[in-house]
């Protein structure tokens, strides 16, 4: 009766997770635009500390490729202060060019975004290598960022499928699995991905032109068990740079994206299933 009672408990623990998981997509926002406050027209960061109240934002924030040589200027304190008065999360870009630039020349940017910008709690590592031969150099870099004073958080971007061992590694909080601006539809998720909480993955679109566009590939996401998006309909060498045209309803539709079918969520049971493995094998032996 006690394994039983046990089961039972397994099962309603993964039940609750699950629903709890379900409909709770955020944005996480390429924030590569200059805070030019003082051109109110096409100044963006405050349209984005808007946003906040409708759908939970983190925003990556990147002076120059990087932090640069020194703490933001005025108007990098001026834009990251109406990100925090909106709610807004700010994690810090840092290159990492697929683990060729040095651990060093790395942890020194790390440093300069942990002791400089007020605000940063986490580190966005671009251009995240796939080769399990750098799986340590990645989890290095994690562990070093999480053991800095108000950093909490690691977001990796290989911006395409990467070895489970990343994930499991782990090398970051959440990865970029997607960041493209076409191929979406006929992308295949690894079979991985339902066993983990949506939160570790996210999708970055671009070239989405019309708003059924980013609502379609929002829905894909949602179903994919992508816990973080964003979706634009701009282009070129720097598509972040300008909020998309359909913003507002953007960040409305991401709030609204509904709870997972009841298919989806079978489909994400992969947690579910080792743990009833788990729990067999446990009967067994003490039989």
């Amino acid at each position: 009766m006690a394994g039983m009672r046990l089961l039972s408990i397994v099962v309603v623990v993964f039940l609750t997770a699950a629903s709890s998981r379900a409909g709770d997509l955020q944005i996480l926002f390429p924030l590569y635009s200059y805070p030019n406050w003082y051109t109110p027209a096409s100044y963006i960061w405050d349209d984005i500390a808007a946003a906040n109240a409708t759908v939970p934002i983190t925003a990556i924030i990147n002076p120059a490729n990087g932090p640069g040589v020194s703490g933001p200027n005025s108007d990098y304190v001026k834009g990251m202060a109406d990100l925090t008065a909106g709610g807004v999360k700010m994690i810090g870009y840092v290159s990492t060019s697929y683990g060729t630039r040095t651990l060093s020349a790395i942890e020194s940017d790390i440093d300069l975004w942990a002791s400089s910008f007020p605000g940063v709690t986490g580190i966005f590592l671009d251009e995240e290598s796939t080769d399990p031969a750098k799986l340590a150099f990645y989890q290095t870099l994690h562990d070093y960022i999480l053991a800095k004073p108000g950093l909490a958080t690691v977001v990796a971007n290989p911006g395409t499928n990467t070895p489970e061992s990343f994930i499991s590694g782990p090398t970051a909080d959440t990865t970029v699995l997607f960041e493209n601006g076409s191929g979406w539809g006929s992308y295949v998720t690894d079979s991985y991905v339902a066993n983990y909480p949506r939160s570790s993955f996210a999708a970055v679109f671009y070239n989405l032109s019309t708003t059924a566009q980013m609502q379609a590939a929002v829905d894909l996401a949602q179903q994919r068990n992508f816990g973080y998006v964003f979706a634009t309909d701009a282009t070129g060498a720097n598509p972040y740079d300008t909020l998309p045209t359909y913003w507002t309803a953007e960040t409305s539709y991401v709030a609204s994206v509904p709870e997972p079918t009841g298919a989806a969520l079978l489909v994400s049971g992969g947690f579910l299933i080792l743990c009833l493995r788990r729990f067999s094998d446990g009967m067994k032996a003490r039989g």
